[in-house]
């Protein structure tokens, strides 16, 4: 009789405490890991494309959110980044605009810090010209001081490439070209960075600039295979990767 009391008391109690629930490995959902500046310059390209193409502001919102982010890390990045930019603002003039673009498109905190950025950068811009303007006086310049000021900013280039400004050594690679648009190598540059941005297509057109000035450049011949693959246009990959071996025989990754 105490046995069958004792198995009726432990049914009652397990009528109002619930037994613990084991968790479902597949139900526990993993945060994705802070992007990298370099990808955040990316997804910024992107938006910045997107916005060219007429998307809306809901659009972009998806946008951002199949890329694992959302307007207001995006933002947080930005005015953290900024700092860097607003360092050297002549070298992010293009960035300013495009960042103009996207203010007037994207609602909340995103397009506020969008439009604000821009209109900081063409604050600074305007600044650093008024006293170069001013320094500058009835200085002459003769082709010397053109290559040595290409090379300049072609270094600069390359140092942020180096730190992961993708953007900044774009523009910097830029400014090296207007004064030396033969300078193979930042065209080259350049295309790297604007493929590390994922974008490709640009990218292609800069390599063959670099080729249109050395044609015997494999490792354009090479990375233009690479962008050509990535866009799934294969017979023109193959041709470019024929060409970089030609050239170069040993060129295993080819």
């Amino acid at each position: 009789m105490l046995s069958l009391l004792k198995k009726l008391w432990n049914w009652l109690k397990s009528l109002f405490i619930g037994s613990p629930k084991a968790i479902n490995p597949k139900e526990v959902k993993n945060t994705p890991p802070e992007p990298s500046d370099g990808e955040y310059e990316g997804i910024l390209m992107g938006l910045f494309e997107q916005v060219a193409a007429g998307t809306t502001t809901d659009g972009l919102r998806e946008w951002l959110y199949s890329r694992h982010c959302d307007d207001k890390k995006l933002a947080r990045w930005l005015e953290v980044k900024s700092e860097e930019w607003l360092q050297y603002p002549e070298d992010y003039q293009t960035l300013g605009r495009d960042l103009a673009a996207l203010g007037k498109v994207m609602t909340g905190n995103l397009g506020e810090v969008s439009q604000r950025i821009s209109l900081q950068l063409r604050d600074a811009v305007r600044d650093v010209s008024g006293v170069e303007g001013e320094n500058l006086g009835s200085k002459e310049t003769d082709l010397t001081e053109v290559v040595q000021d290409a090379e300049f900013w072609f270094e600069q280039g390359t140092q942020k490439y180096m730190n992961g400004d993708f953007i900044g050594a774009i523009a910097s690679f830029d400014r090296a070209l207007e004064m030396k648009p033969d300078l193979h190598q930042a065209w080259y540059n350049r295309g790297v960075a604007l493929a590390d941005l994922g974008r490709l297509a640009e990218a292609i057109a800069s390599y063959d600039k670099a080729l249109e000035i050395k044609p015997d450049k494999h490792e354009a011949w090479h990375n233009r295979g690479v962008a050509l693959a990535d866009l799934g246009r294969l017979a023109e990959a193959i041709a470019s990767y024929d060409q970089a071996v030609a050239i170069k025989s040993d060129d295993h990754q080819a």
